[in-house]
């Protein structure tokens, strides 16, 4: 793969998050980096659904151990993000999405040529995206969603940075069955868990969706919306609607959904893909991969609690079909 570079106007400055306790990339202009996901045992990608929990381990400690070295040589303009507690995903910064896309996938295919992996027979336990049905219930479902909040965004040539408009697929699983079960009403927090929110419609056809807004400090979408949005934004909700919201959030710390629980009674938590200690103990509940788990399943002295989840998600009930 070609090598990046650094023009004059992408010298990278570190920055540390306080929201989410790790480092932030930024161009010489305060502009944030472009970041992706290299390998997140939390939400495995579906492509790894033919080899075995033992591979995947292997593909875990094979890219902890050389991804400094191959940045170094093949793309030495990007960045590893660091934080507390950064044991479940290997992150990367960089001003160029392309450039990402093509490590990420250079690294993986060389790490299981190395590791000589083959594919199984067995499917692992894993979530998996697919393509919005195109039927009128779920169109009409969408198109409510969008409508009621069109008065905050996004401004037309914005639609990619909201995905409520842009998105094309589904995160899809079983997993999903037991996280409706858990109350009466689901509130999915934009714009993170929004892929996740489609997944739970077409897998559950269940409609008693909201969709809220929150950001811990600055909302970094305030340049791309129609109107600022208010204090805490949920469309639509009141008291008449529901009597156990379940409140769920893609979970870096979980800061968003313990705040969120604060303003509703009753409530109950949900992380999905958690990746810090942090994020588990915020929720009362949490997705890792395709399997559903409450806080008190993880063992947070165990040095390898990530390790164990690992194994149990992908070790949990068979795959629906192939």
């Amino acid at each position: 793969m070609n090598q990046g570079h650094l023009s004059s106007k992408q010298i990278i400055k570190t920055s540390w998050n306080n929201e989410h306790s790790r480092e932030v990339f930024l161009d010489e202009n305060g502009l944030r980096l472009k970041e992706m996901s290299v390998f997140d045992i939390s939400q495995l990608d579906w492509k790894f659904r033919r080899y075995s929990y033992e591979d995947i381990l292997s593909l875990y400690k094979f890219i902890g151990s050389s991804i400094g070295i191959f940045i170094r040589n093949f793309l030495p303009s990007a960045r590893i993000i660091h934080g507390i507690d950064n044991v479940i995903e290997f992150r990367i910064a960089n001003h160029n999405t392309a450039n990402m896309i093509a490590f990420k996938n250079f690294l993986v295919e060389t790490a299981i040529k190395e590791l000589k992996l083959e594919e199984q027979k067995t499917t692992l336990n894993l979530l998996e995206s697919i393509p919005i049905v195109e039927d009128g219930i779920t169109n009409r479902f969408l198109e409510t969603l969008q409508q009621r909040y069109a008065h905050y965004g996004p401004i037309k040539g914005s639609e990619h940075l909201f995905p409520l408009y842009s998105t094309h697929e589904g995160i899809y699983g079983k997993v999903w069955d037991k996280v409706q079960q858990l109350g009466d009403s689901y509130i999915f927090i934009a714009h993170a868990a929004v892929p996740f929110m489609i997944g739970f419609y077409l897998r559950t056809k269940n409609s008693r969706i909201f969709l809220a807004e929150k950001h811990m400090t600055t909302d970094p979408y305030k340049h791309f919306r129609r109107h600022q949005l208010d204090e805490n934004i949920l469309i639509p909700f009141n008291d008449v609607e529901y009597r156990y919201p379940i409140i769920i959030d893609k979970a870096y710390t979980g800061r968003t959904l313990k705040s969120l629980k604060q303003e509703f009674p009753n409530a109950r938590t949900v992380a999905l893909s958690p990746k810090t200690r942090m994020a588990i103990q915020n929720s009362d509940y949490f997705t890792f991969n395709d399997c559903f788990f409450e806080k008190k399943d993880v063992d947070m002295h165990d040095p390898n609690w990530h390790l164990t989840l690992l194994e149990k998600s992908l070790r949990g009930e068979p795959k629906y079909g192939n």
